[in-house]
């Protein structure tokens, strides 16, 4: 078999009658970065304005910011949120800050004043956002062409921005699997972590995608650096891009990177945790990423995004709200939580298919539960407090507003810690001689037939929803639609482009995923990274 010389990709495989460097991590990352942002065009035009999660909400607070409003100054609605002002064209139900279908998803989109529209540029309402102290810097980089265009050209390039940059981040992580032969051990886990939610995210005015995508790129690069033992600088900067990110775009986003730095840092030994802290690469980018840290944590301390709505006054005991808050969350909210991860998009309202959940959660699962049982103490240990810990800052975010008779967590919130779980997972079974390379790729193989199919067709649901309808309940039995190319409500281009979109994108994923994985054949170690 013939191998790549060490170079720009020595871990790139020969193929018969192929180049050898094939799979270089640049070639990954443009085939992944072309099929995520393919995939995320076809949401950003199935989905009707304020579709997405607090959309317009986040759509305020870009058009505020890219106009110089950094640091929000103005007056406090009666339910205790900011108000931003911005053109009705951005705020078509102000002075409501939701639509019409967004609580029930039997209600289509058409019930809905028309966004985008350019008569509607000149007037000037007030909308109450939550968003409104979020930190700026994702706001000013998506709200520029809101700034230009208040109107639905402003709407979709914005979406079309937030896109782009998520799926850079999303296609850095595929990259990374490509610097070292047993990245690839990742790929599986990469399937399962970017789960339909995380993909719906993307072309969202929403920070939420970004943040999701910033922790794909530092879990891949640091179970590369800690438990693969790899060495590069690029690796170095990339875990510290992630770091930042997460740290910077959402004000609970410090916690997470604790959780995800500590959980990883368990699989250093002291010997090596001396040697890498005198390195002064490391040095260097952990500044940054500290620098990064102080910028987010102070932003939170002078802006106080969340305002009251973790606020735990009150007249009963902070132990009594705990305890409300567990028995709320876990009895009623659990199921919600868990299925908030994976395909309840929206607000959490709009649902794929049943089936969609049980087989995502047994592809999660083959992951978690093997490696729990079949690996390390140690390895055990940091996918149970991975698990653990993600819900427990979520459970915790929920104990003032649980008290004050509303929740506040939602699935998503957790995506960026959890989503470490099959990516770890899936490595370390290899490393631990648990699976053979062989099986994993075998495996990966699978999950692209398995779940890849399922983002699309967590797509056609939000399609059905906004279109015409889903109903609920037993009585009388829902019998839902089934046609997406009709509805009372459909997207500006049509049906027809966002489905071929998702199916361009998915179809680039699965083959590059595809080639990646080979069958039969054991890829060879290669000296393949550079010396720090």
């Amino acid at each position: 078999m013939a191998v790549a010389a060490v170079g720009s990709n020595p871990s790139a495989v020969a193929e018969p009658g192929r180049s050898a460097d094939r799979w270089t991590p640049v070639r990954v990352f443009w085939w992944a970065f072309v099929g995520f942002l393919v995939l995320g065009i076809g949401w950003g035009l199935a989905v009707p304005y304020d579709g997405f999660a607090d959309e317009s909400r986040h759509v305020a607070r870009a058009y505020s910011a890219a106009n110089g409003q950094l640091v929000w100054h103005g007056v406090i609605a009666p339910d205790g949120y900011p108000v931003i002002k911005v053109p009705r064209s951005l705020a078509p139900n102000a002075p409501k800050d939701s639509a019409c279908f967004q609580d029930d998803p039997g209600i289509p989109a058409n019930c809905s004043p028309a966004a985008g529209r350019t008569q509607d540029e000149h007037t000037i309402v007030d909308l109450p956002s939550g968003a409104a102290r979020y930190n700026p810097i994702y706001y000013v980089i998506v709200g520029q062409p809101l700034r230009l265009w208040p109107d639905s050209v402003g709407i979709y390039l914005a979406r079309l921005i937030s896109d782009a940059m998520v799926s850079a981040l999303f296609a850095a992580a595929f990259a990374i699997t490509a610097m070292a032969r047993r990245g690839r051990r990742m790929l599986a886990g990469l399937l399962v972590a970017l789960t339909p939610v995380a993909v719906n995210l993307a072309p969202a005015v929403n920070p939420a995608g970004l943040e999701i995508g910033g922790a794909a790129v530092l879990w891949t690069a640091l179970v590369l650096l800690v438990d693969g033992h790899q060495r590069s600088p690029a690796l170095v900067r990339l875990a510290s891009l992630g770091a930042a990110v997460v740290a910077t775009v959402r004000f609970g986003g410090i916690l997470w990177l604790v959780m995800i730095v500590g959980v990883a840092a368990l699989g250093l030994s002291r010997d090596r945790l001396s040697r890498l802290t005198r390195l002064r690469l490391v040095r260097r980018w952990g500044a940054f990423v500290l620098a990064a840290v102080v910028a987010g944590g102070l932003w939170s301390l002078w802006q106080n995004p969340a305002g009251d709505a973790v606020s735990t006054g009150g007249d009963r005991s902070l132990a009594a709200k705990v305890l409300a808050a567990l028995s709320v969350d876990i009895w009623d909210r659990g199921e919600y939580l868990v299925k908030g991860m994976v395909g309840l998009v929206g607000f959490g309202e709009t649902s794929p298919p049943a089936i969609v959940f049980p087989v995502w959660f047994c592809a999660f699962g083959a992951l978690l539960f093997t490696a729990m049982v079949l690996t390390r103490t140690m390895d055990r240990i940091r996918l149970a407090m991975l698990v653990v810990g993600t819900f427990a800052l979520l459970f915790a975010s929920d104990v003032g507003p649980i008290s004050q008779g509303w929740y506040l967590s939602q699935g998503r919130y957790g995506l960026p810690a959890i989503l470490g779980v099959p990516i770890l997972g899936a490595y370390l079974l290899v490393e631990r001689g648990v699976f053979s390379e062989a099986q994993l790729r075998t495996l990966t193989r699978a999950y692209v037939l398995l779940l890849l199919p399922l983002q699309l067709v967590t797509l056609y649901a939000a399609m059905l929803r906004y279109q015409t309808g889903i109903r609920g309940g037993i009585n009388p039995l829902p019998v839902q639609p089934w046609n997406p190319f009709t509805g009372t409500w459909l997207p500006v281009l049509g049906p027809e482009l966002p489905l071929m979109a998702a199916i361009v994108g998915l179809a680039l994923l699965g083959r590059l995923v595809w080639r990646m994985t080979p069958p039969q054949r054991e890829l060879q170690e290669l000296p393949v990274m550079a010396e720090l």
